[in-house]
């Protein structure tokens, strides 16, 4: 409980810089996204991304969107979202067992808010780490809460992502379309800057 508070401190000072200074946060998430089209790294997370994916196989979701606060805080964005997704996926399947839990699922909205905002700036690299989380999932089951004890509801985890990929890649010009708009309304004026 105490993690959930310090990293609920974390993302609401986030938040209050975010209303107060838009042009600093937005501008790096922006910058970042801006970043991996350039340099080609679209959908690619680190192999410590991946190494810590299989760390937190063993614990409880919240693990999950705690490691992407920090990820966040060091604005490693990519290896935030892909830790994000997988926690998402374990959250959705981890739901089916337990009684519904507010503070969690409100951390969860919280830390949700900053990597969507990120993952709408490039849809290439949404789609992209979309794929990647649902093969992890179909590749390794939840040590915390195995999928074998539901193994429909495991596999269906996964396939929700799949089909949100395959949704925006159907609909790509769309979505682009709306989340260019909500960027443009987020990013700050050259007046701002």
């Amino acid at each position: 409980m105490k993690e959930i508070i310090l990293a609920f401190i974390i993302l609401f000072s986030l938040n209050l810089q975010a209303q107060d200074e838009p042009t600093g946060v937005y501008r790096n998430i922006y910058k970042c996204s801006d970043s991996i089209r350039s340099n080609k790294l679209t959908g690619k997370v680190s192999q410590k991304a991946m190494n810590t994916a299989d760390s937190l196989n063993n614990y409880h979701p919240k693990a999950y969107f705690l490691k992407t606060v920090d990820l966040l805080m060091q604005s490693n964005y990519n290896d935030a979202a892909y830790i994000f997704l997988l926690g998402e996926m374990r959250m959705d399947y981890y739901g089916l067992f337990t009684k519904y839990d507010k503070d969690f699922y409100d951390f969860h909205h919280t830390v949700k808010d900053p990597v969507y905002m990120f993952l709408r700036s490039n849809i290439d690299n949404f789609i992209a780490l979309l794929k990647l989380s649902a093969a992890y999932n179909r590749q390794h089951d939840y040590a915390y809460k195995s999928g074998k004890l539901k193994p429909e509801n495991y596999k269906e985890s996964g396939a929700i992502q799949d089909r949100m990929a395959t949704q925006f890649h159907i609909n790509k010009a769309y979505f682009e379309n709306m989340w260019l708009r909500e960027r443009k309304e987020q990013e700050p004026t050259k007046t701002n800057k």
